[in-house]
């Protein structure tokens, strides 16, 4: 026996009341079959109940108690318990060797070497090789040993404009850098060589994504069009076609590798689900969706996805000051979470071992949130620069910090033990 929320004393899913006048009619004589009837059905019913609230609040794979669930039928996310020995699916373990120990410290504090006094505008890791790649103001990508960050100078690009966006094929090894002066072009890491894929010198690129080995989408800024690029045609015909959005300006885009399909922020504060078909022959695309990603209708610039438990899921962030969680089927958006920021957010990256959200401000600090309950955990101050760049470097479990102001790179393992990052670096 036990109490339940309200107070009540209960046996298992029934109350005491219920169990005392089942004993009094069993005593009076009454008939075991028809009563052993009515048990399993009540039984049945009650099961069916705390199934179907299961299933429900399973969203993100969390364990949900029917006892406790009963009396509460709501699609809330749950709320994670502060315990620091709780896992990232929900469960309890006896000991904490099992867990991975969420606790950020800044280790280290690196200064890019660069030829020429320029600054650091981007900034992404490249995990297949162990690389940081940075976007400079003179105009130059360089490539950074990912260890000891020793600049490959042999592999630094130079464009005519700045390059605001990248995108990497791990099947073909081939990077794809847009300008704001309308260029993209195509890098083969391979064979050391730039290429200039397409040439559009009206509107700069706000966004670019591969989309398979041979596609990549794209958006120019004013056109209220989406363009897919393909790579076995020259800079005079490389735009293989273009879509129109439904007369809305585009200003983000990312690609979901798993379910093909590509999310388009528009400046309005809306969120384009496209579908892209027939690449290679007809192209062509399928506006699947429209969903709303910001109450005061403002732009989309970040969006990023993850996944849990084999499940898609969608962050967004916004220049309202939210972040926004969706689940994504079937080229449906369903929103879980809005969690306000306080600031405009730069970047976001996604901790997959500890299902959290880490956000940059362009501030001197960073923010942690918990995944599943849009729980503010950390809030880690950073000194007197500000950063906007963030990327993880998955092998280390630590984030490094790019700030654009002295080309400084901050390390922050995720755990508080040693870290080979640092030891190489000290």
């Amino acid at each position: 026996m036990h109490f339940s929320n309200k107070g009540e004393l209960r046996y298992g899913n029934y109350s005491i009341t219920y169990v005392i006048n089942f004993i009094t009619k069993i005593s009076e004589g009454t008939n075991l079959d028809r009563i052993k009837i009515s048990l399993k059905n009540k039984m049945q019913s009650s099961q069916v109940n705390n199934q179907a609230l299961q299933n429900d609040n399973e969203e993100f794979g969390q364990n949900i108690n029917p006892e406790t669930t009963q009396n509460k039928q709501s699609l809330d996310i749950p709320q994670e318990d502060s315990s620091a020995w709780r896992s990232v699916n929900g469960e309890y373990r006896s000991s904490p060797q099992d867990y991975p120990i969420f606790g950020p410290f800044i280790a280290n504090t690196l200064q890019i070497q660069v030829s020429s006094r320029s600054f650091a505008a981007l900034s992404f890791y490249n995990e297949k090789h162990n690389l940081i790649i940075a976007c400079f103001t003179n105009y130059t990508v360089q490539f950074f040993n990912g260890n000891t960050l020793s600049n490959l100078e042999e592999r630094t690009l130079k464009f005519p404009s700045y390059v605001v966006q990248m995108s990497f094929c791990v099947e073909t090894d081939m990077f794809l850098f847009a300008c704001t002066n309308g260029n993209t072009y195509i890098y083969d890491f391979l064979k050391n060589k730039l290429t200039k894929h397409l040439k559009n010198e009206e509107h700069h690129v706000p966004a670019a994504e591969f989309i398979d080995p041979e596609n990549y989408a794209f958006l120019l800024s004013e056109t209220k069009r989406l363009y897919i690029g393909n790579l076995h045609y020259g800079v005079d015909c490389g735009l293989r076609s273009s879509f129109g959005l439904e007369e809305k300006s585009p200003v983000s885009l990312h690609f979901l590798g798993q379910s093909k399909t590509l999310l388009v922020g528009l400046e309005n504060g809306e969120i384009l689900s496209v579908k892209t078909r027939g690449l290679n022959s007809a192209p062509g695309i399928l506006i699947l969706e429209s969903v709303c990603g910001s109450e005061q209708r403002k732009g989309i610039p970040v969006i990023k996805s993850a996944r849990i438990n084999g499940k898609e899921y969608i962050i967004t962030a916004g220049l309202d000051r939210t972040m926004r969680i969706w689940h994504f089927v079937k080229g449906k958006m369903r929103l879980l979470r809005v969690i306000k920021t306080e600031d405009i957010v730069c970047r976001i990256v996604y901790l997959e071992k500890y299902q959290m959200i880490v956000a940059t401000f362009r501030k001197n600090y960073v923010k942690f949130w918990r995944f599943v309950s849009g729980k503010l955990e950390l809030k880690l101050i950073m000194g007197k620069q500000q950063y906007a760049e963030i990327f993880l470097i998955k092998e280390k479990n630590t984030l490094g910090l790019l700030s654009s102001q002295s080309n400084l790179i901050k390390l922050v393992p995720l755990y508080p033990c040693k870290n080979e990052l640092t030891k190489e670096n000290e």
